[in-house]
């Protein structure tokens, strides 16, 4: 293959390419990587040198992988078959996986973070309600400790045993991935389920502290359901909080507002999805920007949807609901 040429290459051009820098053999591994893994795919399709090929190569070889295809964590009779892409910065692994016969997603943390401790807030909520009217993805803590699967990094050098993982249903999508912008009557659907959820989360004592469109969740019947308590905290403890996603909050509206952060955060969720707020994608800023209180209030008043727009009102002038 000539590097002038401008078609998209092939695995085997990409193997070739590898061939001209002296990798005869990529690892078997690192290929399954690049193929499951959207950004290396183009990246590798794009390849128009030696030294390209080995760069995708060597980025492959920083994405932890399971050591095989397909294996059963025993304890829990999980099947697990191969890592999941996730879009944008992740401080864990995803995971295909089967829990009788029902596709799931395993999440397997770091040594830093505890499986046991993110789900609190799922166990505390379910206690709360029985499940009744509360729309929050369900959660299952695994001790994955004792289990013969490992990770593998660096290209296989590195290997670090599996500690823990959360086991959660698979969903079609999220809100950060549907086409945009949304459909009003969709949004009001969203928006319902999602109150009565934080109306649950708040009530058993916890602010969810990073609603945000990738962390609603879609099913395949268009339902929305609340995920991802990694950054949830009890209203108690909320002095300690540290997490979220300045982009979809609100600057002068506090985490210690409890209820009120996470109901602005979701306003702020609904006009992005629905292009009614629009973040600035050329700055170049560390730490994405947030936005006011009166920028997110003129929004929701500039939406030509009435009943919509009434409920997200309604929404943002709920009194602060009080720490049960």
């Amino acid at each position: 293959m000539r590097d002038t040429e401008r078609r998209l290459a092939t695995p085997e051009d990409f193997i070739e390419l590898l061939e001209q820098a002296g990798v005869e053999s990529p690892d078997g591994l690192l290929m399954e990587t690049i193929s499951r893994t959207p950004a290396l795919s183009i990246l590798m399709m794009t390849c128009r040198t030696s030294a390209d090929a080995l760069n995708v190569l060597d980025l492959a070889s920083t994405v932890l992988h399971s050591h095989t295809k397909a294996v059963v964590l025993q304890q829990a009779g999980v099947v697990v078959d191969g890592v999941m892409p996730v879009e944008g910065v992740q401080s864990a692994m995803f995971f295909y996986a089967f829990k009788n016969c029902a596709p799931h997603v395993l999440k397997v943390l770091t040594r830093q973070q505890n499986a046991k401790e993110e789900c609190k807030l799922w166990h505390d909520v379910h206690e709360h309600t029985r499940g009744a009217g509360v729309y929050c993805v369900p959660v299952t803590p695994l001790d994955l400790r004792g289990e013969h699967t490992v990770l593998l990094g660096g290209g296989g050098a590195d290997r670090m045993p599996l500690r823990s993982g959360i086991l959660m249903p698979r969903y079609a999508c999220t809100l950060s991935n549907i086409p945009r912008p949304m459909d009003a009557r969709w949004a009001l659907r969203v928006l319902g389920r999602m109150s009565a959820s934080l109306r649950a989360v708040h009530a058993a004592g916890w602010v969810h502290g990073d609603v945000k469109p990738s962390n609603i969740f879609i099913d395949f019947a268009g339902d929305a359901w609340l995920g991802d308590y990694g950054s949830s905290c009890r209203i108690a403890a909320v002095d300690s909080y540290t997490g979220g996603t300045p982009a979809f909050q609100c600057s002068d509206i506090s985490v210690q507002e409890h209820a009120r952060f996470d109901r602005a955060c979701l306003a702020v969720t609904l006009c992005c999805v629905m292009d009614v707020l629009h973040h600035n994608k050329s700055r170049s800023a560390v730490r994405p920007v947030s936005w006011s209180a009166a920028t997110l209030h003129a929004a929701v008043a500039a939406l030509s949807d009435a009943p919509l727009k009434a409920a997200l009102e309604e929404l943002l002038m709920d009194p602060q609901e009080s720490a049960s």
